[in-house]
C-alpha cells in the first residue's frame, strides 16, 4: 500500500497534503498513545478548591483550554477527579465565579495506559464519548494526558481551533 501511495504521489494522483493524511492513517494503529500525549510535567491542573475566576486566570496565562481538576488532598496529580473546560467555566453566573469549581462542570477523563495503541484509545474515546485520556505506566502512576484531538491530529495534520488562533494572536 506505501509503494502505491508513492506512486500515486509521484504520478500526481495524489497530492501532498492527502498522501501525508493516507500515510498517516496507515501507521495509525502502530503508533502507541505515550508517543503523542502531553508528559505530565507539562500538564497544567487546579485543585477543585479553586475558585472559578481563578481557574479562568490559570487557562488565560497557560493558554490551554482544558484543565486537569485535582481532589483536595491531592498533591500534584495523583487524585484527578477530572477536567474542566475553558468555556464550561466561561459560561459560570457573575454571582457564582469566586465560589469553587462546581462538580457539574467537572468532565470526567478515562484512563489508558501508555503503550495503548491511538486506535484502541480512540475507539474507547467514541464508546464513553470522553475526549481527555489520563495516561498510566502500567503501575497506575500518572505520567501523561493524550486529548482526541491530539490522537486525530496524527492522521489528518494539525487541527487549528479557536484556542489555538487565541494563542497565536
Amino acid at each position: 500500500l506505501e509503494a502505491s501511495l508513492e506512486a500515486s504521489l509521484e504520478g500526481g494522483l495524489l497530492d501532498e497534503e492527502d498522501h501525508a493524511m493516507l500515510v498517516n492513517a496507515l501507521a495509525f494503529e502502530q503508533r502507541r498513545t505515550e508517543e503523542v500525549m502531553v508528559n505530565v510535567a507539562e500538564i497544567v491542573g487546579v485543585d477543585r478548591s479553586t475558585s472559578v475566576a481563578e481557574a479562568e486566570q490559570v487557562v488565560m496565562n497557560s493558554g490551554h483550554s482544558r484543565l486537569l481538576v485535582r481532589g483536595p488532598t491531592a498533591t500534584r496529580h495523583d487524585e484527578v477527579l477530572g477536567f474542566v473546560h475553558a468555556k464550561d467555566l466561561m459560561a459560570v453566573p457573575t454571582s457564582r465565579r469566586e465560589h469553587p469549581i462546581s462538580f457539574g462542570i467537572i468532565r470526567m477523563t478515562l484512563r489508558a495506559k501508555g503503550d495503548a495503541s491511538l486506535g484502541d484509545v480512540l475507539a474507547q474515546m467514541r464508546r464513553s464519548r470522553r475526549h481527555v485520556a489520563l495516561i498510566d505506566d502500567g503501575a497506575g502512576e500518572l505520567v501523561g494526558m493524550v486529548t482526541m484531538e491530539d490522537i486525530l491530529e496524527e492522521i489528518v495534520g494539525d487541527i487549528v481551533d479557536e484556542s489555538d488562533r487565541h494563542r497565536a494572536e
